[in-house]
This record gives C-alpha cells, structure tokens and sequence, in this order.
C-alpha cells in the first residue's frame, strides 16, 4: 500500500510539474531608457491597461520547430510602463498631468522563408486630466519590426522603439488646443478596448487559385497535364497549406508493355486523375518551394496475344500516389503569373506503369 500511495504522489507530481511547464510563459523585461522630447510640456501621470485581452502581449517562437510561447511583460504592464514613463520622460509636476491608457499592445514572430520577422504593434489614448475627470486629446498607433535570423532576443528592444515612437508623435501633435470634453476618470479606466485579435494589421487573407499547365519527363513515360492548385495566405507556422485537382495524360515507355507480356501498341498513354494537397514554404516575396502529395488513378485496359491464337484484353483501374518536390515563382499581385519546376515520384498498381520519377515543368496564370 505505501508503494502504490508513493507512485501515485509521484505521478501526480509530474502531471502538475508539466501542467505549470506548459503554462509558464515568456517574460520580457523592459530595460529603462531616456526619451528625450523638446518642449515637452506634460508628464505621463498614469497609464492604465485598456486592452480588451489582458492575458498576456503576444507570443514569442521558441525551439527547433518554432513552438508559439505566450509572452508578458515581467512585473505586469500597468507597473512596468508606469515605472519605464517615469524614468525616460522629464517627470515635472508643474507641467500638464497626462493619463495614457493602452489600446492595444502586441509582440509577435512569423516566419519568411529562412528568416524571421519580430513585430511589436501598440495603440493609445492620451488623456487630460482635470481633478478626476478626463478629456481625450489625441489617440495613435504604430509598428515596429526587424526581419534576422532569429528576432526573439530583439522583442524587448522593439518594444521601447513604439513607446519612444507614440512619444514623439503625442509630443509633436495640437493636443493642447484639442476642444475638451470631461468624463469620469472612471468610465475611461474602467473601460475594455474591442480590440481582441491577433494584430491592429492583420495580414490580407486572400485565397489564390493558379491554372497549371505541365510537361513531365520520367524513366518510364513522359506527358502533359493540367491542374488547379490554391491555398489561402494565411500561414500556420511559415507554412501555407494548397489543395489541387489535375489530370494527367501518360505516354508510357513502350518496352514495359513488352516486359510485362502486353501487346507494346494496344494502348500507349494512360489518363490519371489526381487531388492532393501539401505544404508551401516562403523562400521570399515571390519564390516558394512545394512538397505535394497526391492520390491518383485512372482506368487501364490491356491486350495480350495467347500462343493459341486468341486475345486476352484485361480491363481495371490502377491507382497509386505521387510525391513531388518543386520551386516556384508566383508574380505579386491579384492577377499574374507563376512558374515551377520540381521533380516527382510516382508508385502505382498499374501492371505496367509501376513506379516513376522524373522531371515536372509547370506554368500558368494566378488569380
């Protein structure tokens, strides 16, 4: 009984030891620095968290497979920008006391190709404060980013860099001569920003569709074809997810009906139907590269010539997969054109047509 009482305490260790693991989240620290405004006639009094999601400032990626990890500010965000305001901004009480509440505040990571892109995007409002009512006098947002190898390290550094940015551009506007119009401090603190997505910009989700004409050089047969391939631009993880429909018309090698016992010219090009679907990396702006993967199949009718004169015509479908590998280049815009090239593996259950690999030279237009 104690043994069994024992392996349990430690099962329920580990249980809550990798719950509090998963949870646990990456902590920015923002180090303080001077923000050095001209005529600067205000002081940051108070900021205050207007967000509408509080839980954390956005993800960091984290690993070999870039595993998205919640990030927050160390200390919490009310404490630590009224203690960074504080310090970089000349802290005079005799100047107009200013409540900033935070709008919106978001680091992030995507991935382009081989590289990575840090972004830090935040909204605010200024307030006047007069006793305790407030009047809003200006409102803006902005966007840092930096593209590396990997910008993790660089999250706490772009943060610093919209802060100082929302400065200057408050610093520099006509608040001051902004008609006034006094509320309660507490309807403005007290207030949820309806902002709860993942980006003040968040990327154009457009779905793209390309019409594809191919020729294909193998070791067992050649052809030309066509397809529809699209994908939405939405990325999970750097990786774009297509879906395509094609059909190919296959001249095979004539010697492979002859190794099989088949008469060499009852039927030389076979019609394969095919969907699939894979992945697509970013390589750049307009070079992607491809790993697709399709079922295919198509009916197959043969002849054989018997030793005692008759013929044997033997009727099926033969289907399989194909594997392929391809670089392309896709135009910007809505409307353009793309162009690929890859290689292919094919693996059938044709009595003839077994296996294949071979050349894929594709082009068509996108839409």
């Amino acid at each position: 009984m104690p043994s069994s009482i024992s392996k349990l305490l430690v099962a329920l260790f580990l249980v809550f030891s990798s719950s509090a693991l998963l949870a646990q989240k990456e902590q920015i620290v923002l180090k303080r620095g001077l923000i050095r405004l001209p005529q600067q006639e205000f002081f940051i009094e108070s900021v205050v968290d207007g967000r509408g999601n509080r839980d954390d400032i956005g993800f960091v990626m984290k690993g070999a497979f870039n595993k998205k990890v919640k990030a927050e500010l160390k200390g919490g965000l009310e404490p630590t920008l009224n203690d960074f305001f504080r310090y970089a901004l000349t802290n005079d009480s005799t100047k107009t006391p200013i409540v900033m509440r935070i709008v919106f505040i978001r680091i992030s990571e995507k991935l382009n190709g081989t590289n990575e892109t840090g972004v830090a995007e935040i909204k605010v409002e200024f307030y006047k404060r007069k006793g305790g009512e407030l009047t809003k006098v200006f409102e803006t947002e902005t966007f840092y980013e930096e593209t590396g190898l990997d910008v993790t390290s660089g999250h706490e550094r772009r943060l610093r860099k919209v802060l100082e940015n929302i400065m200057f551009s408050f610093n520099n506007s006509n608040w001051q001569q902004v008609p006034e119009a006094y509320v309660s401090k507490e309807s403005i603190v007290s207030r949820r920003s309806d902002i709860i997505g993942n980006s003040l910009n968040p990327e154009d989700n457009r779905w793209i569709s390309l019409v594809t004409a191919n020729s294909a050089f193998g070791t067992n047969a050649e052809g030309w074809g066509g397809s529809y391939f699209g994908f939405s631009t939405k990325q999970k993880n750097g990786w774009l997810i297509p879906i395509s429909v094609a059909v190919d018309r296959i001249a095979v090698d004539p010697s492979l009906f002859v190794r099989a016992n088949y008469n060499e010219k009852a039927q030389l090009r076979f019609t394969y139907g095919k969907v699939g679907s894979g992945v697509i990396r970013k390589l750049g702006e307009d070079f992607h590269f491809l790993f697709g993967l399709s079922a295919m199949g198509g009916p197959e009718e043969l002849t054989r010539n018997n030793l005692n004169g008759t013929v044997t015509i033997s009727s099926g479908f033969s289907f399989g997969g194909e594997a392929s590998q391809s670089f392309y280049f896709i135009s910007r815009g809505k409307i353009g054109f793309f162009l690929g090239a890859g290689i292919y593996e094919r693996f059938l259950t044709s009595k003839v047509y077994k296996t294949d690999i071979g050349l894929k030279i594709e082009g068509g237009i996108k839409f």
